[in-house]
């Protein structure tokens, strides 16, 4: 009889020690696998942060080329100058348009915080600097249809001069 107790204590000793070993062996391969996709990850936040660089460089420039435009026009001299401001704008729009792809992108993979600080401080950074954008876009093209909104005030004493239209976006002519 106790030789009996002994065996059914050795197979339960063994099928315990194989259970752990099993388990040991999922949590680690879990733990790989997830350690990969946070490396995925983070690495697709600094992809994606790379090419929001280049792109804010852009709409930076895009936006002292519509600001130096804006700035010398009299509303004597806006209907010369309205078109080359409209081709400027609607080269902002479009540079907004492929930033509003990458922030989809980056918005997702910044909902998680991530142990390297450097991520973090990237989607800090990409957060602010889109906000950022997308105000200054918004301002801009609304001073330029108050712009263009005073110019049409003024012109009704100035009947010489065309009447102009606000910038709508996707109702220019490009």
């Amino acid at each position: 009889m106790q030789k009996k107790n002994w065996i059914i204590w050795f197979i339960c000793g063994a099928f315990l020690i194989i259970f752990l070993c099993f388990g040991i062996y999922k949590i680690t391969q879990n733990i790989k696998k997830d350690k990969e996709e946070a490396q995925k990850q983070e690495s697709s936040v600094q992809t994606n942060y790379a090419y929001f660089n280049e792109i804010a460089i852009s709409f930076n420039e895009q936006k002292k080329k519509i600001d130096s435009l804006m700035q010398g026009v009299y509303y004597t001299t806006l209907p010369e100058q309205n078109e080359y401001i409209v081709a400027a704008l609607d080269e902002f729009h479009k540079i907004i348009e492929k930033m509003d792809e990458v922030a989809k992108n980056l918005q997702d993979l910044c909902q998680v915080t991530y142990v390297n600080q450097q991520i973090n401080n990237y989607c800090t950074s990409f957060l602010i600097s889109y906000d950022t954008a997308v105000s200054l876009y918004q301002d801009t093209i609304a001073d330029y249809n108050t712009l263009i909104e005073q110019y049409n005030e003024w012109r009704k004493s100035n009947s010489k001069y065309e009447e102009l239209f606000p910038y709508v976006v996707g109702e220019n002519e490009r």
